[in-house]
């Protein structure tokens, strides 16, 4: 029994936020471009001139910040969790939770948790299966469960190389070497694998576009693209799961 996981984060609002922690958020997207992209235009810029509106570049400053705080769970929100339950190869069973207000985070976290605990009662602990669990996912659920105080219903296995626990597609396919990981895209353009949505091929949008779409109550991108994405997470493993230890095999 394999339990896909995969949920959608926004970024909350940066002025919102007290100085300090502006300071903070400020200097760790800084120090993540330092090697990568020393040209960036926030390495050049202050707080205080960004605040002030100051730098020429404000736009992909603010493009830039709401990315960082999105992809953090000390300065972002879970907006919604897909979820599906695949039992003995069968066709995965969908449910999508999607908010309609980041007020509504904690109520999504509890009924996360409750499904969770119902399944495990019934069934027992699956296999959890993700993609960058490991790294992202399973992270983001714990520290807004935490901030929020979620009570949660089980351990979300995130310890490397135990498949039969937690199948982290993306590390697993990678060898958990990051310089080997490939998007999810990339990896169903290599395995000549398709999304179809209605009969008809179907992409994955673009993160920012789904947050801003919710932002604008327009939910259906959103519930759409993690429904998709569940489907991309289920072809990659239907294919690789031939190859990987098997639960019951607690070694390499």
């Amino acid at each position: 029994m394999h339990y896909i996981i995969h949920i959608a984060t926004a970024y909350q609002s940066f002025k919102a936020q007290s100085q300090a922690i502006q300071e903070l958020i400020w200097s760790r997207t800084q120090n993540g471009l330092r090697t990568r992209d020393p040209n960036h235009p926030i390495l050049t810029t202050t707080l205080d001139q960004y605040l002030a509106k100051e730098s020429p570049d404000m736009a992909t400053l603010t493009a830039l910040l709401k990315t960082k705080m999105a992809l953090t769970p000390e300065f972002g929100h879970i907006i919604a969790i897909g979820k599906a339950l695949v039992e003995n190869g069968s066709d995965p069973k969908v449910k999508v939770m999607v908010t309609s207000t980041a007020k509504q985070e904690k109520d999504l976290l509890e009924k996360f948790w409750a499904g969770l605990s119902t399944l495990i009662k019934r069934d027992g602990i699956p296999t959890f299966v993700s993609w960058n669990g490991l790294e992202f996912t399973f992270p983001y659920i714990v520290e807004r469960s935490i901030a929020l105080g979620v009570e949660p219903s089980c351990v979300l296995p995130r310890a490397r190389f135990q498949p039969w626990k937690h199948i982290d597609l993306l590390a697993e396919l990678g060898n958990y070497d990051a310089y080997r990981y490939v998007d999810l895209k990339s990896r169903l353009a290599l395995w000549g694998l398709k999304l179809s949505n209605n009969g008809k091929e179907a992409n994955l949008e673009n993160a920012e576009y789904l947050i801003e779409e919710w932002r604008k109550g327009n939910f259906k991108p959103l519930r759409e693209n993690l429904t998709l994405t569940i489907d991309a997470i289920h072809q990659i493993l239907r294919k690789a799961i031939p190859h990987l230890p098997d639960r019951k095999n607690n070694g390499w």
